[in-house]
C-alpha cells in the first residue's frame, strides 16, 4: 500500500495546511503572509463550484456526445457534478471513498475500481492524488473520455514528465475566472479565492497535438472579438 493511498483510507489530510494568505502573497496581491494555518478539509474535500462545470459542458458536451451519454463521477461526494450534469441528460454513476446517500453516491474508492463504471469520466479529484488517479483510469481501466479539474500548474513538475508522456491530455481549457471552493465560507470578509484552475481532458477519439483554449463562465473564449489595438496601430 503506498504512502499516498494509507493516507486516504485513514482519513487525514491529503496536503499539509498552508499558511494563511500564502495563496493572495503568490497570487500578487495585497494579502499578508502569517504565521496561522489555514487547515485542509479531511480528504481535500472542496465541491465544485457548478459555474465551473457548467462552463466544461459548453466547451466539451459536442466531443462528450460521441461518446454517449453515461458518465462516471469517482470522486462524487456532495453530488455537485452529477447535479449539473443530470441536468443535461446524462446518465450518472457517482461513487466516492466516502458514500453519500443522500446524493445517490455509492461506495468505491476509485484506486481500487477493476472497471469503469461509464465511458465517460468528469471529476475533480483530491490535487494530492491526481497523478496516481490519471495514471489509474487512463491505464488500468482505459477510460475512453476523461474530463479533470486541476491546479493551472499542476504540470509544471519534473516529477510528471512520464505521466505526460504516457497519457497526453487532448485539450486544456484555462478558466479565466477562479473557483471558490470554499463557496464563502470559512473565508475573511472581501477575500477571495487565488487559486487558478483548468479542465484538462482525455479523448480517445482526439487526433493532433494538445489543443489549448480560454474557458468563461458561459464557455470557450472564442478568437473572433474586435482587435482592440486596430485604432491606435
Amino acid at each position: 500500500m503506498s504512502g499516498e493511498k494509507a493516507d486516504l483510507l485513514a482519513g487525514t489530510r491529503l496536503a499539509p495546511d498552508q499558511p494563511t494568505g500564502l495563496g493572495s502573497a503568490m497570487a500578487g496581491g495585497k494579502g499578508k503572509l502569517n504565521h496561522d494555518k489555514t487547515a485542509r478539509r479531511a480528504l481535500d474535500f472542496y465541491p465544485t463550484p457548478a459555474e465551473c462545470t457548467r462552463a466544461l459542458f459548453a466547451a466539451e458536451l459536442p466531443f462528450m456526445a460521441v461518446h454517449g451519454f453515461d458518465l462516471w463521477e469517482p470522486c462524487g461526494r456532495g453530488g455537485a457534478i452529477a447535479r449539473v450534469a443530470d441536468r443535461l441528460g446524462f446518465r450518472v454513476a457517482a461513487t466516492d471513498i466516502v458514500a453519500d446517500p443522500v446524493n445517490a453516491v455509492l461506495l468505491l474508492d476509485l484506486l481500487d475500481a477493476r472497471e469503469a463504471r461509464a465511458p465517460l469520466v468528469v471529476t475533480n479529484p483530491p490535487f494530492a492524488l491526481a497523478r496516481p488517479m490519471i495514471a489509474h483510469l487512463l491505464g488500468k481501466l482505459d477510460v475512453r473520455y476523461l474530463a479533470l479539474l486541476l491546479k493551472t500548474t499542476f504540470w509544471s513538475a519534473d516529477n510528471r514528465h512520464g505521466l505526460w508522456r504516457a497519457h497526453p491530455p487532448a485539450r486544456r481549457w484555462d478558466m479565466t475566472f477562479r473557483p471558490d471552493f470554499l463557496e464563502g465560507a470559512s473565508r475573511k470578509k472581501g477575500s477571495g479565492s487565488t487559486m487558478n484552475c483548468s479542465w484538462f481532458v482525455w479523448d480517445s477519439l482526439a487526433a493532433g497535438p494538445p489543443v489549448w483554449g480560454l474557458l468563461g463562465r458561459d464557455g470557450p473564449v472564442l478568437p473572433t472579438g474586435p482587435d482592440l489595438f486596430a485604432a491606435a496601430s
